[in-house]
């Protein structure tokens, strides 16, 4: 393991794929769909923005290390 996620090449690529997908780019100059409610492209960004921080969560769990304290 590596002592910070910000050196983890794999998890910086997930994590930046997954700020991008925020974005609601396949919604950009289409009809409004409403999925209870609200609309389509809303959720899509709800959806990812919770992944991004699930991942962001994981990768601090699993690749933060601190230094035992003496």
């Amino acid at each position: 393991m590596r002592d910070e996620p910000r050196r983890s090449r794999r998890f910086l690529l997930f994590l930046g794929l997954t700020a991008l997908a925020t974005a609601p780019f396949p919604f950009a100059g289409s009809e409004l769909v409403l999925w209870l409610g609200i609309p389509a492209w809303l959720w899509w960004s709800f959806l990812w923005t919770a992944g991004l921080s699930a991942l962001t969560v994981w990768g601090l769990l699993r690749l933060w290390r601190d230094e035992p304290d003496p």
